[in-house]
């Protein structure tokens, strides 16, 4: 069943053929090249720098049609595509039931991050720097929070962010989407740390470091313990291999994780505050939810999203409720329920929001999805030396465990991080044109 999302209907020759063929146009491919890297880096930027930058890719295939159109049907073919657009086509139709139709259409087009995929496809030959400068680009907005940390530890107004929450430094990223997205950021350099060689397992070992002071400041406390899962799950896997990952022993790894488990500990200690009075906010909620039945706080009001999206689900267990049309009928179900304005356009949670909205359909075609991602992931070659050729695996594993959290259908960061993770790991990987230097 697996070997469908290998795509073996795939004659790999013509593809790679067809790769061969488009570089005869060199200077149309480096520039085609260099718009992707941009928009690469500015995923992780606001929604309206990306945007713009989307487009532009897509422009630069259109100009170069004559030398690309042998890809196309490649990429129509790439099991992830199919299972995308089977995916994307069910929200559509559920669109005709929705009890809220504005909100329905707007999370739809709001979904049009999946254009990723043919947007990269015909430069997938530079992969390794497509991912390179997805990662770089989280670099300014940790600049940002270390900006804004400044600006809250000196009084400086001007460095503290609009969206900052009391407590909370997340730059420009909304605090939870910003912990989201900054978890599959974690999974991707922990393993290029382990993978990478000579200065580029240097770098992506400070750029793991940086990522885990990054979570610990949002102040995200599904981050938080996602991202303690994600450490311990890498400590796991070192201990029960007999061989080394990646040429790095398991003593070597060890340590790496006990360095990145020390760096949270400084960062929990530097915002000792914050981490203290996020656990207790939580501590505090839960108690209320759960022995008073009082749902009016932040987690509580997750709690009973996540109960009202399964009781919409069993109301509509086969086509749900229809696209954007979770909050009408949670809010409806409530009736007078004192938290009932706490209910959002979404269910906090990407199972639960899935399975309210599009039911058991949805569900069956996001969850091949999400496992046409990891195979694929899983199955790419280990190539070059930077580490992060395969490090999208544990990226993707990062993103879907706190997806439990959140929506990736519906908050843009963690959605852009999704679809650019599933763009970067077609089941064909052609000839790489750069592979990096150890040097």
């Amino acid at each position: 069943m697996l070997r469908w999302f290998d795509g073996p209907w795939m004659n790999r020759p013509w593809m790679q053929e067809a790769f061969d063929l488009q570089r005869r146009d060199r200077l149309g491919l480096r520039v085609h090249l260099a718009i992707a890297m941009v928009a690469c880096f500015a995923t992780s930027f606001t929604e309206s720098a990306f945007a713009i930058a989307l487009p532009l890719v897509l422009s630069a295939s259109v100009v170069r049609m004559t030398m690309t159109w042998r890809l196309w049907f490649y990429l129509l073919i790439q099991p992830t595509v199919i299972v995308g657009f089977a995916y994307m086509t069910w929200r559509a139709i559920t669109l005709a039931w929705t009890p809220d139709l504005p909100t329905g259409v707007n999370q739809f087009q709001g979904s049009y991050h999946m254009l990723l995929l043919p947007a990269l496809w015909p430069v997938m030959e530079y992969r390794t720097l497509l991912i390179l400068a997805w990662a770089g680009g989280f670099l300014v907005g940790h600049g940002l929070q270390a900006a804004e940390a400044l600006g809250l530890a000196t009084g400086w107004e001007g460095l503290i962010w609009q969206r900052h929450a009391p407590g909370r430094i997340s730059g420009w990223w909304s605090p939870a989407a910003g912990g989201t997205a900054l978890v599959a950021m974690l999974g991707l350099h922990v393993w290029a740390s382990v993978t990478g060689r000579g200065w580029w397992r240097r770098a992506a070992i400070a750029m793991a470091m940086i990522t885990a002071l990054g979570i610990v400041a949002t102040g995200t406390r599904s981050g938080w313990l996602c991202a303690a899962l994600l450490i311990a799950g890498f400590g796991v896997a070192a201990v029960s291999r007999r061989v080394s990952v990646g040429g790095v022993t398991r003593g070597r790894l060890a340590l790496l994780l006990s360095g990145i488990v020390v760096v949270l500990g400084v960062g929990i200690g530097a915002l000792y505050p914050l981490v203290r009075s996020r656990l207790q906010a939580a501590e505090s909620d839960l108690k209320r939810a759960l022995v008073e039945t009082d749902y009016d706080s932040d987690t509580g009001a997750r709690l009973l999203m996540w109960r009202e999206a399964w009781r919409a689900f069993a109301a509509h267990p086969i086509a749900g409720v229809g696209e954007g049309g979770y909050m009408a009928w949670a809010r409806e179900d409530l009736g007078d329920h004192p938290a009932a304005h706490r209910i959002q356009v979404h269910a906090h949670g990407t199972l639960p929001h899935v399975g309210a909205t599009t039911g058991a359909i949805g569900l069956l075609l996001f969850g091949a999805l999400a496992v046409s991602g990891l195979r694929c992931a899983w199955k790419q070659p280990e190539r070059g030396v930077t580490g992060y050729e395969r490090a999208l695996l544990p990226a993707m594993i990062g993103l879907l465990l706190i997806a439990q959290f959140e929506v990736l259908q519906v908050a843009h960061l963690p959605k852009k991080s999704f679809w650019m993770m599933l763009a970067l790991c077609p089941a064909f990987i052609p000839a790489q044109r750069w592979q990096g230097s150890s040097a």
